[in-house]
């Protein structure tokens, strides 16, 4: 029998929702787009009018409430910010939905761990939207990794830095987990295996109904968009190092913070890694490093390094096309080199026009995010509840490796516990935090001889 499509609710109405609404019209028959909720119901009203399904009736969290418990709706997409992925996303498992978090999971590891555990307890998919992972030429690089053609791999270069003045948008903006590592950094680290996914007692909830989706929104007019720019809400070269080797047994971070009335927040960084040691490298120790930001622009490339040769992903490496193996032969500095190219999918366009323009992709080859949507319908369809792309703990691992350059940079959010804060004064701050530590001791003491004082008297 032929299957019905999977049933798509996105809460959130900014760039990366609209890129992502693209890649799941590209995606039908098997996909559908049901329901948007937004912050602003006219801006959700205007998405759900150009992608034609209908949109909340409310807004806030009010909407995201109403998308996670429509009856029709089987997978909810989060893009909303870094701040609300957690209460977003629980909402969206307790529901008994699906969920896929766009990138970073929580703002730290702690917040991670609670989606995770809430998505094990409903027994529903949970992914990070790491697109990268989905990349052919990333799955090509892993391929390639696993077949042995490098050697054993002993370290990964990555980097992501792109030139841009610090304002009041939200990745600039404390209070909203603004800053180089939660926005740029986390693409740099992911691992190799992936962790065996767990049954599903059915692919799909079983209360969800088969009715059809609304008529298209009557007839506000489209959203106008910012031109096409460099994505501001990633996190990248961490993830590739976790990727390819694993959970960091180190971590020693440099950077530079800026400050403003958003806040402070890191405006570059560069992360020096260790990982446990291969037994067939023979060392005890693999390297990754990594440097991302805002002040600057690199060539943005992962490099895989090998004992007998390297792969590069090459620029976009955050969503690339294309890759490079070079393998050793011969004398120290001559390789057989092999570049391949891996062409995006079609974009997708309106097959009727009323005459308004069609959707704008807002960051570079958002054709590619039809990679994920495929793998989260195959994921959701085989009754899986993790990707094997992304599985949960590397989510886990990044967001641990983001919260250790964070502290040692100094960057505190509004929602950090007191232990985090203590240790990021301690890591950023060591002065300071002997003198805090001194000064608190000095005051306990003085504390207990006047008591001791008083029991005497």
């Amino acid at each position: 029998a032929e299957q019905r499509p999977l049933r798509w609710g996105i809460i959130g109405t900014g760039r990366i929702a609209n890129d992502f609404a693209c890649a799941l019209k590209q995606s039908a028959p098997s996909n559908e787009l049901v329901v948007i909720g937004g912050r602003s119901r006219s801006q959700a009203q205007c998405m759900a009018h150009q992608f034609g399904c209908r949109s909340s009736e409310a807004q806030g969290q009010a909407a995201y409430a109403e998308v996670a418990r429509a009856a029709d709706v089987d997978v909810v997409y989060v893009a909303t910010f870094h701040l609300q992925h957690v209460e977003n996303a629980l909402l969206c498992l307790r529901a008994g939905k699906h969920v896929l978090v766009e990138k970073p999971l929580a703002i730290d590891a702690r917040g991670a761990r609670r989606i995770i555990a809430e998505a094990r307890r409903q027994q529903r998919l949970l992914v990070e939207a790491h697109w990268t992972r989905f990349f052919p030429a990333v799955e090509e690089a892993v391929s390639l990794v696993r077949s042995g053609i490098i050697g054993a791999v002993t370290s990964v270069l990555s980097d992501f830095s792109y030139t841009d003045t610090p304002d009041a948008r939200p990745e600039f903006t404390n209070a909203l987990g603004g800053g180089a590592t939660l926005m740029l950094g986390v693409q740099c680290s992911a691992t190799l295996h992936a962790a065996p996914a767990r049954a599903l007692p059915s692919a799909l909830p079983t209360r969800c109904s088969h009715r059809r989706v609304a008529p298209r929104v009557a007839s506000p007019p489209p959203v106008p968009r910012p031109p096409a720019r460099l994505p501001p809400l990633q996190v990248y070269p961490l993830a590739a190092c976790v990727q390819f080797l694993g959970r960091a047994s180190a971590v020693r971070a440099v950077g530079q913070r800026h400050t403003s009335e958003q806040g402070a927040i890191d405006l570059q960084a560069g992360v020096a890694m260790s990982f446990p040691g291969d037994q067939r490298t023979r060392t005890s120790t693999r390297i990754g490093c990594a440097q991302y930001g805002y002040a600057g622009s690199s060539v943005e490339e992962t490099t895989i390094v090998g004992t007998h040769g390297s792969i590069v992903l090459h620029s976009p490496s955050h969503c690339p096309t294309r890759l490079t193996v070079r393998v050793a032969e011969g004398a120290r500095g001559e390789f057989s080199t092999t570049t391949r190219e891996f062409p995006l999918p079609e974009r997708w366009r309106p097959a009727v026009s009323d005459g308004s323009a069609p959707p704008v992709l807002n960051f570079p080859n958002s054709e590619g995010l039809l990679y994920e949507v495929r793998a989260v319908e195959a994921a959701v369809r085989g009754g899986l509840l993790e990707c094997e792309q992304m599985p949960h703990e590397h989510s886990l691992a990044v967001a641990e490796l983001a919260d250790s350059v964070r502290a040692q940079v100094g960057i505190v959010y509004p929602s950090d516990t007191l232990a985090f804060r203590a240790r990021a004064l301690a890591s950023s701050r060591p002065r300071v935090a002997a003198a805090a530590a001194v000064a608190a001791a000095t005051l306990f003491a003085a504390c207990v001889a006047r008591a001791a004082a008083r029991g005497r008297a």
